[in-house]
């Protein structure tokens, strides 16, 4: 129980190693069909090695009171759309025992120039939040 425990012994366990070792981990991803993209899928679905013993008086986290927040680019609005995904972040939470700290969508934004305003009142809320 004194590390994580993936079966699979590869690059992704340095990645392991950073997220213990990391203040603050940020989830940052375009929404794709309701959820995360494909590329982040993987880490998502890896970290389960990061709990032991769920359920169990034996529970134990590496991510335990690690602060964390997700930063979500939506083409569409939030509702029947981006909706979704602050959930699956927030059970994510919730199982590996870390605090969301936040869950920032920004909508209607198709490409970087469309981003404008509403991106960087996100962005300034989001270091608020994070910093506290």
């Amino acid at each position: 129980m004194d590390a994580p425990g993936c079966v699979l012994k590869d690059d992704m366990l340095a990645l392991f190693d950073r997220m213990i070792a990391a203040d603050v981990i940020i989830y940052a991803s375009p929404l794709y069909c309701w959820g995360y993209t494909a590329q982040i899928k993987p880490l998502i679905d890896r970290q389960y090695c990061l709990v032991k013993n769920y359920g169990t008086p034996q529970y134990k986290s590496f991510l335990q009171d690690k602060h964390m927040a997700l930063l979500v680019t939506a083409g569409d609005i939030i509702k029947d759309n981006a909706d979704l995904i602050p959930l699956a972040f927030q059970r994510e939470c919730d199982y590996t025992g870390s605090i969301a700290v936040g869950k920032y969508i920004v909508p209607l934004c198709t490409t970087p120039d469309a981003l404008g305003d509403k991106a960087e009142m996100t962005a300034d809320q989001m270091i608020h939040d994070l910093l506290g």
